[in-house]
């Protein structure tokens, strides 16, 4: 649904009969749109086929140009875009196959909803739960999860750091955390600092209790 700034509901984003199950990320559009993208466990929107990853215009309506097959075999728990002007969207959260490809928790996909092959697909060992780009102008994305490991680059302990072409950034030296990351979010200050919130109590040696930058 799509509220106004006085709380009451726009009806210009008319969805029909919706989902027929969870969305779990919305993201806006980067090409001048006011598109947004959605993710989560659906099978179905407003009656018409689209598993778990969709375009949505302005209106409400079902973009039909991002077209996912058979889409991701579970469910979608998080979706970024790319920050190179390519349209390309990262997906993760607990699929292990997209559109009958094998992946591991994280995949790229490309803007038309085809599967990425450039984008490597032995990801991570866990669900991947959030993605950010960095607007550094190198590309790399962070990711935050369950997950220990992630494309065999040691122990990440729930943050990794990955660039375009999926490699693990060994430069980020990550202290690890003893629970699960549920989000990772850019500082406002634009300084490259990350806020990561979740279920931990500690980042490497330092105690923090859910909330960590």
């Amino acid at each position: 649904v799509a509220v106004n700034p006085d709380g009451s509901v726009d009806a210009s984003f008319a969805t029909g009969t919706g989902f027929d199950a969870t969305v779990t990320w919305i993201e806006g559009a980067r090409d001048g749109s006011t598109d947004i993208y959605a993710v989560g466990d659906f099978a179905n929107y407003d009656g018409l086929g689209q598993v778990r990853l969709i375009k949505l215009r302005a209106d409400g309506s079902r973009d039909a140009s991002l077209a996912v097959g058979a889409g991701a075999d579970n469910a979608l728990l998080t979706l970024a875009l790319a920050e190179d002007g390519s349209g390309d969207i990262y997906i993760g959260g607990a699929q292990a196959n997209y559109d009958g490809n094998p992946v591991s928790f994280l995949n790229r996909v490309n803007a038309d909803g085809s599967f990425d092959t450039s984008y490597a697909t032995d990801g991570c060992d866990n669900t991947v739960n959030s993605i950010i780009p960095i607007s550094d102008g190198s590309n790399d994305i962070y990711t935050g999860g369950g997950f220990a490991t992630c494309r065999g680059g040691g122990t990440l302990a729930g943050l990794g750091r990955f660039d375009p072409n999926s490699q693990v950034d060994t430069g980020f030296a990550n202290a690890g955390f003893d629970g699960l990351v549920n989000q990772v979010r850019p500082h406002p200050g634009g300084d490259g600092d990350v806020l990561v919130t979740g279920g931990f109590t500690m980042y490497g040696a330092t105690t923090t209790t859910g909330f960590d930058s």
